[in-house]
């Protein structure tokens, strides 16, 4: 049954309906009405349809805001004739209800009292749901299901307190207008975050938010290098990045990027060999460069699926992280239960993509392929090889497959004199992009300072 002025006989605790206010949501709408400028007013306070508790008032702020976002202006003919076959505005009273809120305010002065008292009891109402939707949870869980427990009434609490931009209902109308502005400001810089790879970008354009970046390879082909690679590009310009690393340190992470920009070999950093006085002064260079990028780097070996996600919510609403990078999935852990191991990287991955969802934010997750594309001529790698789960493919919006055959030919100088032009040659292979074009995108890797750059050499 609808929820109308004269609310029905519904569930309650305490024998009490949950906190709303009638009044408000009306004076709200009165207002919308005497001044359309008054909804940017109502969505400043956090106000979209689920903010109001009767149903005939979230349909007529729906209806308020279509006509807004489509015409720029708002007069009770027009909403009423929208209204006209609205069996909910009928049960509410019809023209008799739809007058009182006409004549519910006679200013716009206190839309900001009006839109905040809705707002604020629509938050409670939230927390009131979260904690029966928790308590039902609890009383279901067993011990294996205490951090998945713990971890989802956490998204959902961080929902409420911070409500995800990418979660609220918008016409086609309003997301249609907005994708013609911006096509009309291109200026051929990458509507995403820019990788630092020009070709790459050139092709994906750029990491967007909330989607799935997946780069997968064999062990020892560079997929932390190129990870710290576009970590490094991201932060020079600014973009704040969070790193989680299960494989290796804080300190390996950091002597590599050092490496990387100083231009001095790892090997040296490596063995704790005494740095001539000129190199010294580039690593300092390179150093204090570094100490000013915006970087957080967790490295907690046996993180779980639940932990990061709770991390990664920390560092956005905390930090401003803007990008998030997993190094990598199959060293994650998912908590309870689970038939087997493919099914623990289903959850993980999904969960992985989830986190993208809900934070709006690129999330750029390494992965291990199997060994499959070793027993194959040129041993390019495929999607097929992903290892462990068809579903981090599914989920993935991006895969990316790093390949290098001069690995597979260490030491071989015949082969290396026959193919000289594969001389440290990568190609990163765009098996799946959801939004775009595949293909492959050739690049040059440089073992001594540990990094990836385009293959004109850009």
């Amino acid at each position: 049954m609808s929820r109308t002025q004269t609310p029905p006989n519904t569930e309650r605790l305490f024998d009490r309906l949950p906190p709303h206010s009638q009044l408000a949501e009306m004076a709200l709408l009165g207002a919308i009405l005497l001044d359309h400028n008054m909804l940017g007013v109502a969505t400043e306070a956090g106000i979209v349809t689920e903010s109001f508790y009767l149903e005939v008032h979230q349909e007529m702020f729906t209806v308020l805001s279509g006509i807004v976002e489509a015409t720029g202006q708002i007069d009770a003919t027009q909403l009423a004739a929208r209204l006209n076959n609205s069996k909910l505005l009928a049960e509410a009273g019809g023209d008799d209800y739809f007058g009182q809120i006409l004549n519910s305010v006679a200013s716009v002065v206190g839309t900001e009292f009006y839109a905040a008292t809705v707002a604020k009891l629509a938050t409670i109402r939230n927390v009131s749901d979260l904690c029966s939707t928790t308590l039902h949870a609890v009383y279901k869980a067993n011990e294996d299901d205490a951090e998945e427990v713990l971890e989802e009434f956490k998204r959902q609490a961080d929902a409420i307190i911070l409500p995800n931009p990418g979660g609220s209902s918008t016409l086609l109308s309003v997301l249609v207008m907005d994708e013609y502005d911006k096509i009309e400001r291109a200026d051929g810089t990458p509507r995403g975050t820019a990788t630092g790879l020009y070709d790459l970008d050139n092709m994906l354009g750029g990491l967007h938010d909330s989607e799935l970046v997946v780069v997968a390879a064999r062990p020892s082909m560079g997929k932390t290098a190129l990870a710290l690679n576009m970590t490094q590009s991201i932060a020079e310009r600014g973009g704040h990045v969070g790193v989680f690393s299960m494989e290796m340190s804080k300190e390996s992470l950091a002597h590599r990027l050092i490496g990387t920009k100083s231009g001095q070999p790892m090997a040296d950093f490596r063995a704790g060999r005494k740095i001539p006085e000129k190199q010294l002064d580039e690593i300092l260079a390179a150093c204090e460069g570094i100490s000013k990028w915006p970087v957080t780097i967790e490295d907690d070996a046996s993180l779980t699926i639940g932990k990061l996600c709770t991390l990664a919510r920390r560092m956005v609403a905390d930090q401003g992280v803007r990008v998030l990078v997993i190094d990598y999935l199959q060293l994650l852990t998912s908590s309870g239960r689970k038939e087997n191991r493919q099914t623990e990287v289903s959850d993980i991955s999904r969960k992985v993509k989830g986190l993208a969802r809900d934070l709006c934010v690129p999330v750029v997750c390494l992965s291990q392929l199997n060994r499959a594309s070793e027993q194959r001529a040129g041993n390019r790698p495929r999607l097929s090889d992903l290892r462990e789960s068809g579903a981090i493919e599914q989920d993935a919006d991006v895969v990316m497959l790093l390949h290098r055959e001069d690995y597979y030919h260490i030491g071989d100088a015949a082969w290396a004199a026959a193919n000289p032009e594969l001389e440290g040659a990568a190609e990163l292979i765009v098996g799946k992009n959801r939004n775009g074009p595949t293909g492959s995108v050739k690049l040059m890797w440089n073992a001594r300072t540990m990094q990836f750059v385009d293959g004109d050499g850009r």
